[in-house]
């Protein structure tokens, strides 16, 4: 029998198995699971208040880019964040993230039109996506093997719970307050968790010697043509004559051209390994997000106020 990690006889101590929600990891854990949930909760949990703010704000052309800029984005901020990781330690890739997700939610929250909230989206996702790159890369540094399955559990909850208790807590909140606190709300969430995660941040070090990869410029670029693609392909709903079917087919082709030096070889045909396993995981993504707008905005069709 132990207590306190030695034997009765206070002979032998006896190490106590560290948890990810013990005493030396606690807060930084609470702190990195708290922000990835707010930023799964701004991706997701909005959908119950979209159709009332596309009507607020007369915006129901851009209702489906309001949806999928964020994530189209979220992908220039990942890579963005990754490489600057990879060059200096993910403390200024989470502060500058935190910091457009913060701005974009600001943004977002004062908007007086549908483009401001656009806008605000944008930029907000753009922060979300380097926001979770840099906290994997956090997890990496600073919590040890042993626990990291534990938090990346709690990663994957995070964006679970946001899409079966979001869309109530956001509409709940629409009603009391107004749509806008939906966004300036979190604000307020965001601040405090990320003042849990500095401290362990202060005891990272990067090694003197340890050599800085360079700028993957053309990786960047990549990732942005393809974002542009996806924004392109949501506006061309509003396209008529040959541009309505030509914008459409161009972003389409971009996309494809685009995402190929982004992911591992063969990835587009499902090769065995680790290019079987991103084309899944994009499938089911694509398929989840897909649904939540499809669902949506069918909701804001039927509403008797659209």
């Amino acid at each position: 029998m132990t207590v306190d990690g030695a034997n009765l006889a206070g002979e032998i101590p006896v190490p106590v198995r560290e948890r990810v929600l013990g005493p030396t990891y606690r807060w930084v854990s609470v702190g990195m699971f708290t922000l990835v949930f707010l930023a799964a909760f701004e991706a997701m949990a909005v959908t119950a208040v979209m159709p009332a703010v596309a009507a607020d704000l007369d915006g129901r052309s851009l209702y489906a880019l309001a949806f999928a800029g964020p994530l189209a984005v979220s992908v220039i901020g990942m890579i963005v964040a990754g490489n600057a990781a990879d060059r200096g330690g993910p403390r200024l890739a989470l502060y500058t993230s935190v910091a457009l997700f913060v701005a974009g939610l600001l943004i977002a929250g004062t908007a007086t039109g549908m483009w401001q909230l656009v806008i605000g989206r944008l930029v907000h996702g753009l922060g979300g996506g380097g926001l979770t790159v840099a906290l994997y890369v956090i997890v990496a540094r600073v919590i040890p093997a042993a626990l990291q399955p534990s938090l990346f559990a709690g990663f994957a909850a995070a964006w679970v719970v946001p899409s079966l208790v979001g869309p109530f807590i956001s509409g709940v909140v629409a009603d009391s307050v107004g749509w806008e606190w939906v966004f300036l709300g979190v604000v307020g969430l965001v601040v405090p968790a990320l003042a849990m995660v500095v401290p362990s941040l202060r005891r990272m070090s990067m090694d003197a010697a340890e050599q800085r990869p360079p700028w993957r410029i053309s990786r960047i670029a990549w990732a942005t043509l393809a974002g542009v693609a996806v924004l392109v392909l949501n506006l061309s709903s509003e396209a008529s004559g040959w541009a309505g079917w030509a914008l459409p087919l161009a972003a389409v082709v971009v996309m494809a051209v685009a995402v190929r030096p982004m992911v591992p070889r063969d990835t587009l045909r499902g090769a065995r390994g680790l290019p079987a396993t991103v084309l899944t995981r994009a499938t089911l993504s694509g398929a989840f997000f897909g649904a939540q707008v499809c669902t949506c905005r069918c909701s804001s069709l039927a509403s008797p106020t659209s």
